[in-house]
């Protein structure tokens, strides 16, 4: 039934869960009755979940996600961006909070059962199911730790739909002109930026091209490079600001304030008082005028254009075969971001969606109901095998259509003469590098009878259901050396 399904975004900065009631969409709120829900935990010293209550916070928890700390950059592991300090263990990242340490799939499972529970008093009634969704840029080893959290907190995965597939199911029912059409899909949330590129033909069938992001750009990373302008605002008068460590609240009462006059401005200033965190706290106020702003944000956005640019490039597809672009995610309430994609792209093309930080969640409920309309992406990843300098050998390209059509299959040498074994494995990533790739499974197997030949074939397969089959061959498919199937971790 429709009304026992929850639908949950759970974002860098915000999450929305929303769930059917009587035919309507209904949202999870807050007490004071917004839609999105911090996506913040906070410790004092116990663990409450999307509140700001607490002498230490934790952010951006959903960038941590089958993390370490290679995987991140150094200025991601800085304490100013997650809030709280962060140690590396076998099974990935913990957050310290004094003598406790904490593993982030055991946070997530918090943070969704709060949800969950919250969602039920609202809906008075309970909810097993959930439609979840992830961004498309998400390994299969990050989709498989955060079903796992979800599903501790007492919920069935029914569905996992990645965020710019969900956004078109939301886009479909209110306009009519994308039924058959290219969708660019630009989502600039909290943390980070994701695009996508997907076709609709005949709102039957919705279809993945291509997708790419970035970690590095997002709305509280802009917040971050305006405080930065006012520090210096600050200094320029022979004023200092507090230690940001020892006066937290403080600093975070500027950031709401740079947020929302991020929002707010258009052909006007707004005056920001920042003297909380000056020492001694006099009386100052640092002015931010539309101009300002742009020269702040400008070059990090005009990097989110470069990145879709780069997309296109990837794809083969000029600007004038996108229909239209979908501005979802908080970021697109920023007046800057239109105007700069707006530029880019003739304005007629651009939805200024009315809610851009719920149509995903919304989306993917959608996604759950309608069962007419079917879903195919693409690999975001290369498949490869290690070769024997520690290089990865693609078989499997970047953007691969899945389920596929066939199997790919690449011709290999023996590394030297008399070789009787070969052992390599099979890597999932974007690096020519082994070492900087996800592991899927290592592979042996025996090339001692090889029948006169010098060569042997190594054949990947991906199907719709995450499974990879891997074969060795020396000739012909029936030669076969080895044989497996294995998930994508």
């Amino acid at each position: 039934m429709e009304d026992s399904v929850l639908s949950i975004d759970f974002g860098t900065s915000y999450t929305v869960c929303c769930f059917y009631r009587t035919g309507n969409c209904e949202f999870c709120s807050t007490d004071n009755g917004q839609h999105t829900i911090p996506s913040i935990i906070s410790f004092d010293p116990d663990v409450s979940y999307g509140i700001d209550d607490g002498k230490s916070v934790l952010h951006h928890l959903k960038m941590l996600i089958g993390e370490n700390f290679e995987s991140l950059n150094n200025s991601d592991v800085d304490q100013k961006i997650f809030g709280m300090a962060l140690v590396e263990k076998e099974d990935g990242i913990e957050v310290i909070n004094g003598d406790k340490s904490y593993s982030v799939p055991y946070l997530i499972t918090g943070f969704i059962q709060c949800i969950k529970e919250d969602g039920e008093k609202q809906a008075g009634r309970d909810f097993k199911d959930v439609v979840i969704t992830v961004p498309a840029r998400f390994t299969q080893r990050q989709r498989s730790i955060y079903i796992k959290a979800v599903e501790k907190a007492g919920l069935r995965v029914v569905k996992l739909i990645n965020e710019p597939t969900a956004a078109v199911f939301e886009l479909l029912s209110k306009y009519e002109s994308i039924r058959n059409d290219v969708v660019l899909v630009y989502d600039l949330g909290g943390g980070t930026f994701d695009c996508s590129l997907v076709q609709v033909e005949d709102a039957k069938t919705i279809t993945v091209l291509f997708s790419d992001g970035s970690n590095e750009i997002g709305c509280e990373r802009f917040d971050e490079l305006v405080l930065e302008y006012i520090i210096k605002e600050i200094e320029k008068k022979g004023l200092k600001c507090k230690d940001r460590a020892k006066c937290r609240r403080s600093y975070s009462s500027v950031l709401k304030d740079i947020r929302n006059a991020k929002e707010s401005i258009s052909k006007r200033s707004v005056d920001i008082d920042v003297s909380k965190i000056i020492s001694g706290c006099p009386e100052f106020q640092v002015t931010i005028t539309e101009t300002v702003l742009y020269g702040i944000l400008e070059p990090k956005i005009k990097e989110t254009l470069k990145i879709v640019d780069n997309m296109l490039a990837k794809v083969k597809m000029e600007k004038s075969a996108i229909g239209y672009v979908a501005l979802i995610g908080g970021g697109s309430l920023l007046p800057i971001v239109k105007k700069c994609v707006t530029s880019s792209f003739q304005e007629s093309r651009v939805i200024d969606t009315a809610n851009p930080k719920e149509i995903v969640a919304k989306g993917a409920l959608k996604s759950y109901l309608q069962h007419d309309i079917t879903i195919k992406s693409v690999t975001y990843y290369n498949y490869s095998l290690e070769l024997y300098n520690g290089k990865c050998y693609t078989i499997i390209p970047r953007g691969t259509p899945i389920p596929m059509d066939k199997p790919l299959r690449k011709r290999f040498m023996p590394e030297r003469s008399g070789q009787v074994k070969v052992e390599t494995a099979f890597y999932q990533g974007l690096s020519d590098n082994s070492s900087e790739n996800q592991l899927v499974k290592k592979i042996e197997f025996d090339i001692s009878k090889l029948k006169g030949s010098k060569y042997f074939y190594i054949e990947l397969y991906v199907d719709g259901r995450d499974m990879i089959s891997i074969k060795a061959y020396e000739n012909e498919p029936g030669d076969i050396l080895y044989e497996n199937e294995v998930s994508i971790p």
